[in-house]
């Protein structure tokens, strides 16, 4: 798998719009990772609503590692 643009470079800004290709040969040669990776957001999901708390820590300490600038966040 390569990156060709960003969700950031499409929109010009940060955002949360996904959108994935793969070519059907690669589809069709790798159906575990095509799996595994459609599976990760819905591991995601369960794992937030199994600690909504842990999860928003996770996202502002995450957050001041992308922007340590304390004026683009609260903690």
């Amino acid at each position: 798998m390569r990156t060709i643009m960003t969700s950031n470079e499409v929109m010009g800004e940060p955002s949360t719009f996904t959108m994935l290709y793969a070519t059907s040969r690669f589809h069709d040669a790798n159906p575990k990772a095509v799996a595994a990776f459609l599976q990760a957001p819905e591991q995601a999901i369960a794992s937030i609503n199994a600690d909504k708390r842990a999860a928003a820590q996770t996202f502002i300490d995450l957050k001041a590692q992308a922007c340590p600038s304390p004026r683009f966040w609260r903690s």
